[in-house]
């Protein structure tokens, strides 16, 4: 039995007996319950399937969008041939390639597709590539290079109710070559008629219809290397960024006869993995510690709703972000990555009156290293969650992530301070009931922070 599912299984049969004996080097008060008042949301989890076949080789890109209860994501994937359309004389690997957009209804029930590559080409009767996307209203708003007699790029604007180009824009060559400079799969609609492009070098394009455009860097902009995360524009001429390395700061930048303002809001990438701007232009991190909202003025984000507020497989929990967002929901989504055989996983938080775990133990789950929470462990917490009637248990990982580190002197120092933490959070009678990974344990023992359980088990 391999040790992931040793430990495991120490979870699940052992949790009542694990809770009782690692109190005992907490505070003698230690016996926090979860009171009845205390804040809770009812998670319901979906599977957003957006392949109409069974045999999907890859996926390349998704943009999602949240309108009226809907959830739209555009999908460009790949559908490997069988071997009887390879040896086909009419065979053209080009359709294998396919870009979809699949509305979803707040439930997870596909309600429409949309094949875009048919929309474009009904219409130009040339080949497209698509490039990159974005949304506006009830439109997309479609990049693609046009190879036909004369090679050009187009924006399409699509209405998504007739599913037909209501208009298309086309730019000068030169215009065009800056933009295949560019590559970014996201059109951030600036204003209805102003799009930016952002590559992963923190490379800026900001073009209009009437062909304006100019080439910024961060650095440029800002005057420091900054690392560029997600974008959102309230499409009144106002784009958001989040970065790491860098300041809250605000700069204008002229376009033909407009004026554009960007704001850095700077957050680290480390400590935020999942950082990403909703749709209402607010900054959300979603991860083992929770859900919290970003605080433009302290730079920090600030804890909305703690883990044991709500019950999700916390595997899937580190992959969320937040897409939409009310005082009374949450409409959580993996942009990150969609899955061949389940499709994108969302879960919608509502918030209750009652909290159905109150006056259960809470049980800490520590992991102590560079950890992601694997599916074994993410899906024992989840069903302790669920089946157990005396303990409710959370996961807090002291994570020091080694692969950010190049330095071996600066990831011991962090690995260091992480163990210190880990160690204060136990003399403050805060610490984990049970550790998981590769903390040296018997350093625990020898120190007095941890009992001994072997004879006890």
């Amino acid at each position: 039995m391999t040790i992931l599912k040793k430990t495991v299984s120490f979870i699940l049969v052992f949790v009542c007996l694990c809770f009782n004996f690692c109190s005992c080097s907490k505070s003698k008060d230690y016996a926090e319950q979860i009171l009845a008042d205390s804040l809770w949301f009812d998670s319901e989890r979906y599977e957003l399937y957006p392949f109409p076949e069974s045999k999907v080789g890859e996926v390349y890109h998704t943009v999602f969008h949240y309108n009226d209860g809907d959830i739209y994501v555009v999908i460009q994937y790949y559908v490997p041939p069988t071997e009887e359309e390879i040896e086909s004389t009419e065979f053209d690997e080009s359709n294998c390639y396919r870009t979809d957009l699949c509305i979803f209804d707040e439930n997870g029930l596909l309600n429409k597709r949309i094949d875009i590559n048919r929309v474009i080409v009904d219409n130009v009767d040339t080949c497209a590539r698509i490039r990159s996307f974005g949304f506006l209203d009830n439109s997309l708003y479609i990049l693609s290079e046009i190879d036909g007699e004369h090679s050009e790029d187009i924006i399409s604007i699509i209405d998504i109710d007739s599913d037909s180009i209501i208009e298309s824009i086309s730019f000068t060559s030169e215009l065009m070559r800056t933009i295949r400079t560019v590559y970014s799969e996201e059109l951030v609609l600036v204003t209805d008629d102003i799009f930016m492009l952002c590559s992963d070098s923190s490379e800026i394009l900001l073009f209009d219809k009437d062909g304006n455009y100019r080439t910024d860097s961060f650095y440029d902009i800002f005057n420091r290397d900054m690392f560029l995360g997600d974008a959102y524009s309230d499409n009144n001429g106002t784009v958001k960024f989040s970065c790491s390395n860098g300041q809250n700061q605000m700069h204008s930048i002229a376009l033909g006869a407009n004026t554009i303002v960007y704001e850095a809001l700077n957050f680290e990438v480390g400590n935020a993995f999942n950082a990403k701007i909703a749709d209402n232009g607010t900054c959300y991190s979603v991860g083992n510690e929770g859900i919290a909202k970003y605080n433009e003025e302290t730079s920090a984000f600030d804890m909305m709703i703690p883990p044991e507020s709500f019950n999700i497989n916390y595997n899937e929990l580190v992959q969320l972000t937040v897409l939409s967002v009310t005082d009374e929901e949450f409409l959580l989504v993996n942009t990150h990555v969609v899955d061949l055989q389940k499709g994108i996983v969302a879960y919608k938080l509502t918030k209750s009156e009652t909290n159905p775990n109150a006056g259960k133990n809470k049980l800490i789950v520590g992991l102590f290293g560079d950890y992601i929470v694997s599916p074994a462990i993410g899906k024992a917490v989840y069903d302790i969650n669920k089946y157990d009637l005396h303990y409710f248990a959370t996961i807090r990982v002291y994570d020091y992530k080694s692969g950010y580190y190049e330095d071996n002197d600066v990831l011991e120092m962090v690995r260091q301070e992480e163990a210190d933490r880990l160690m204060r959070d136990i003399l403050d009678g805060k610490g984990p009931d049970i550790i998981i990974n590769a903390f040296d344990i018997l350093e625990l023992c020898d120190e007095g922070y941890l009992c001994d359980l072997n004879e006890f088990i």
